[in-house]
């Protein structure tokens, strides 16, 4: 009982340990919000990017491809509720007559919004296999409807973002240029509508027009060229979806057509595993860096308590010649560490995720009254600051910040039980 009333009072008497506390506060403060807003941020872009695509992909489908084809080979499965073909291809959109606001100087960095993707589309196959009709935004008379989208021929459909950009609105005109060779053709569309997903990628390259009319412009007139198929499935479980991904696969190397070419079906989201992954390695990497803080904290735990023994050493004398053992000397020393180690990560818990939480109404205060932008949300298409607390990693820094804040303290509780009383005493 004296090991713990000694250790506590120890603790509380030196405001030096005020300094390990800190310590590990701000490593574990640290660990939670950093880790948490990197996992709220991948969560919030793979959320995104689901809201931007099929439940499943068919690629690489070859040169001039036939949807009829393709469709035959992908149908026949029993997971396959629908498909809707797609015509990807680049192009550049400008004003009619080349009336540029801004000349594009050769060499120079092309001007955002101009260069993009176009995407052949037949609204109403697109609409009943992605989430083409919810990505729609409604204009001055009213909500777009794809079918009556698919009765007209020289739509063309742009992001809002792109829109703003370029300045444009509903019923401008819009001159296209693309090629499928060496010559390049135009095409003049009239703006039937804006669209808007949250996967800023998406948003700021692609524009849909009618795949026929694609088609025409790329030569192919009237073929049903294909080179992405869009696919919608009954059950979407991930497990289920990459079973069926890997059976497409190879109905579609089986086809004849595609003997030549090496087709391949991917998940949602899963063309975007680069990107996702590097912000997962970042992530990786940040913890490795913030461990390096609760390295620093624990040091400081034992300085804080080495000097503690320096200076409590006529006290070990006096505990040990009134009959305390070697074990309840170290055990004064440990506790008093282990004390330092429970206040500082409970304070480095609590304030880590209250601060991960409150996080996006402090940036909106700090943005309003001081103009300063801690998390420029707009930069990454966010509505707020995102965090993802996880129970796990939460409870995996607490139990390592207590376990290398006891071993630090080891160190010098170790050598406080160690010294001969003798000698502690005759430093008086």
């Amino acid at each position: 009982m004296y090991a713990l009333y000694l250790g506590l009072r120890y603790m509380v008497s030196r405001p030096v340990n005020l300094l390990g506390i800190g310590g590990v506060t701000l490593g574990v403060w640290a660990l939670i919000v950093i880790v948490s807003i990197f996992s709220g941020y991948i969560t919030e872009v793979r959320a995104h990017v689901r809201m931007a695509s099929a439940d499943i992909v068919a690629f690489h489908l070859g040169p001039q491809t036939s949807y009829a084809s393709a469709h035959s080979a992908l149908g026949g499965d029993a997971n396959v509720a629908d498909c809707a073909p797609r015509l990807l291809w680049p192009g550049l959109i400008h004003p009619p007559n080349n009336e540029l606001a801004d000349p594009w100087i050769p060499g120079a960095a092309p001007p955002s919004g101009r260069f993009v993707t176009l995407t052949g589309i037949d609204p109403v196959a697109e609409a009943r296999t992605s989430g083409f009709a919810s990505w729609l935004l409604p204009g001055p008379a009213g909500d777009l409807d794809p079918a009556a989208l698919a009765k007209a021929e020289d739509w063309i459909l742009v992001s809002s973002k792109i829109a703003a950009k370029r300045g444009l609105s509903i019923g401008d005109r819009l001159v296209v240029t693309s090629g499928g060779g060496d010559a390049l053709a135009t095409h003049t569309f009239r703006v039937a509508g804006t669209f808007a997903t949250k996967h800023t990628g998406f948003d700021n390259h692609t524009v849909f027009v009618s795949i026929g009319v694609l088609r025409t412009l790329l030569g192919y007139g009237a073929l049903d060229f294909v080179n992405e198929i869009a696919i919608k499935l009954h059950h979407v479980e991930p497990e289920v979806v990459a079973q069926t991904g890997r059976r497409l696969t190879l109905a579609l190397l089986a086809h004849p057509e595609f003997q030549f070419s090496r087709p391949y079906v991917l998940p949602q989201g899963e063309q975007e595993r680069d990107f996702l992954s590097a912000v997962d390695h970042q992530r990786g990497l940040m913890k490795m860096v913030l461990f390096v803080i609760m390295v620093i904290a624990a040091f400081l735990v034992y300085a804080t308590l080495s000097m503690m023994v320096t200076e409590k050493t006529h006290d070990i004398g006096v505990l040990a010649a009134l009959g305390a053992t070697r074990d309840g000397v170290l055990g004064v020393f440990s506790l008093c560490g282990l004390a330092i180690a429970l206040v500082g990560t409970t304070l480095g818990v609590v304030s880590g995720c209250l601060t991960s939480i409150y996080l996006d109404d402090f940036n909106t205060f700090m943005a309003r009254h001081f103009d300063v932008n801690l998390f420029p949300t707009e930069v990454y298409n966010l509505p707020r600051v995102p965090y993802a607390l996880d129970p796990w990693w939460i409870g995996l820094v607490a139990g390592s910040s207590l376990v290398l804040c006891l071993l630090a303290a080891a160190i010098p509780a170790l050598r406080a039980m160690r010294r001969d009383p003798l000698e502690c005493l005759r430093t008086e």
